[in-house]
């Protein structure tokens, strides 16, 4: 654990922290570094073959599309939760569609 710091590292480029604010059993919620970030939504990008969650255009390039948080939480994503099954990869439009909205259950 970092000194003067709550969060504790789980390995590189990973973050942990046990709060209130966690949305998972475990209690605990995950930021990613950016390396890490993109690890996970080149491999999101994969599991939905290729296209935008949101709309179902397919990717042309990498260029224009956006992790989100499916269920995002606070104002700038304060108190996010960055974990594998919280991201999803949207195109730019949709992304800015849905802002910081929870999907319609």
């Amino acid at each position: 654990m970092q000194k003067g710091s709550r969060w504790e590292v789980v390995r590189l480029g990973v973050r942990r922290i046990r709060d209130q604010f966690a949305d998972h059993p475990d209690g605990y919620r995950y930021k990613l570094s950016h390396a890490e970030m993109r690890k996970v939504l080149l491999k999101k990008i994969e599991e939905q073959d290729g296209k935008c969650a949101g709309c179902g255009k397919a990717f042309e390039t990498l260029i224009g599309i956006s992790p989100d948080h499916i269920k995002p939480r606070g104002m700038n994503a304060a108190r996010r939760d960055d974990r594998a099954e919280n991201i999803q990869a949207l195109c730019d439009a949709c992304q800015y569609e849905k802002g910081s909205r929870r999907p319609a259950a």
